[in-house]
């Protein structure tokens, strides 16, 4: 099975996943503000459970506007990929 954001972001928002998603951004912009930046591949060792849910609320803040992706999505391995802060939306 391969990871498709489009299968998880449904659930995302629902009251069992919420948790897990503020989780995530707590976690995001944690690092963001520690380093400057984010890498997926830290903020799935920092987050437990499901490797695939932590990716996708990573992509859903993508989707939102709250940070931005600096690294080509399809030429990169996933726990390499990039992210800052979208300085317009993020506090």
């Amino acid at each position: 099975m391969i990871y498709n954001y489009e299968e998880y972001k449904p659930n995302l928002l629902d009251k069992k996943e919420l948790r897990r998603f503020l989780e995530i951004r707590d976690i995001v912009k944690d690092e963001i503000d520690s380093v400057g930046m984010m890498v997926m591949g830290a903020v799935m060792m920092r987050a437990l459970g499901d490797t695939w849910k932590t990716m996708a609320c990573v992509e859903m803040l993508v989707e939102i506007g709250e940070i931005i992706e600096t690294t080509q999505k399809s030429e990169t391995w996933a726990q390499e990929r990039e992210f800052i802060r979208n300085n317009f939306k993020m506090t």
